[in-house]
């Protein structure tokens, strides 16, 4: 009888050591398939920075997608240009933004590309990325997740690696960019700085048509006949008129249209010859104001059409403008300046 009851406690006892074996395991399988985020520290320890310089310096096409649209920056030479969704000069200080911060964009933690991270952070349902190509077509994606304002970081996929990063948050978000912050829409390359001459003409480019010459000689402007001008009202002057923005920039144009241009820009109103400090030469030739445009929907008798010897496209500015082209030398003469002689 007593060997009974003890085989019966016994299994008993076996029954309750496999029971508890079974929840361990079990427990374990659902704590594994449940659980946080797991990180690929081995992943972690070759990378500091997510883009190489390299990678940023071989790529010829960005593509930024937000909720506003898609944007493409493509790179020909040395210059960025807006090719989608429409081919527009590139804003340059949109574009430097972008690649600043691209290319500085520091790893946190690596996790793995799953169901479950994908869905905790937000990235299989993100409206923002951004997608570097090089000259051979490779194409990298950048999946961008929800932000730990906690922690100050963000999360980032790659599809093609299969791989999550958590990393410090990007300190320019592009979430906001719209096709008026890709677009350059100043009509004027130069910059005050780089400036060494630039001459408005009446009509075409003579001597005798000159309107207002500034020349910077040993830091100082002077007129066509050496004589100094006020460097305060020079530069302030220079300064505004190289801001000037367009109000339509002609990226598409029928044959119609090309000629109807072409005709209008033949015997300009004034003619810009702007020369930089390294000797290059840029020239605006203006219009005067326009009726009508073929395929272009503008008031009438409000524009005039400027033609950049460097740009590609034409614009148009509104005929308000036109007083900051008729400016008379006198106006920066400064008085207490002697003639220079060379």
């Amino acid at each position: 009888m007593l060997t009974k009851v003890q085989t019966s406690r016994t299994k008993a006892s076996n029954w309750l050591l496999i029971s508890f074996i079974l929840v361990v395991l079990v427990s374990a399988f659902i704590t594994e398939f449940f659980q946080a985020p797991t990180e690929k520290t081995h992943v972690l320890n070759q990378y500091r920075r997510l883009i190489e310089d390299k990678k940023i310096n071989q790529a010829t096409s960005i593509i930024v997608k937000n909720s506003l649209g898609s944007y493409t920056l493509s790179k020909e030479a040395d210059d960025w240009n807006l090719t989608k969704p429409r081919k527009l000069p590139a804003n340059t200080k949109t574009t430097m933004m972008i690649l600043s911060t691209l290319g500085d964009i520091n790893i946190r933690k690596v996790y793995q590309s799953d169901t479950i991270n994908l869905s905790n952070f937000s990235l299989d349902s993100s409206d923002m990325e951004f997608s570097l190509i090089d000259a051979k077509g490779a194409r990298v994606d950048y999946i961008l997740g929800l932000v730990n304002p906690i922690d100050n970081s963000t999360y980032i996929h790659i599809p093609q690696k299969e791989i999550i990063y958590q990393v410090d948050a990007l300190k320019n978000t592009f979430e906001s960019l719209d096709l008026s912050d890709f677009v350059d829409s100043k009509i004027f390359s130069q910059v005050l700085e780089e400036t060494k001459k630039m001459r408005i003409y009446r009509n075409k480019k003579s001597s005798n048509n000159i309107q207002i010459s500034f020349e910077l000689k040993k830091d100082t402007w002077v007129d066509k006949n050496l004589r100094g001008q006020d460097k305060t009202k020079v530069e302030a002057y220079l300064k505004k008129l190289f801001d000037l923005k367009s109000t339509l920039i002609v990226d598409k144009s029928s044959d119609e249209l090309k000629v109807e241009l072409n005709q209008m820009l033949e015997k300009p109103l004034y003619f810009i010859e702007a020369t930089r400090k390294d000797g290059t030469v840029s020239t605006y030739t203006i219009s005067h104001i326009i009726n009508t445009l073929p395929d272009l929907k503008i008031e009438k008798r409000q524009h005039v059409l400027i033609k950049a010897s460097d740009r590609k496209n034409i614009y148009l500015i509104h005929k308000d403008n036109l007083p900051m082209f008729s400016k008379r030398q006198s106006s920066f003469k400064d008085l207490n300046f002697k003639k220079l002689f060379y």
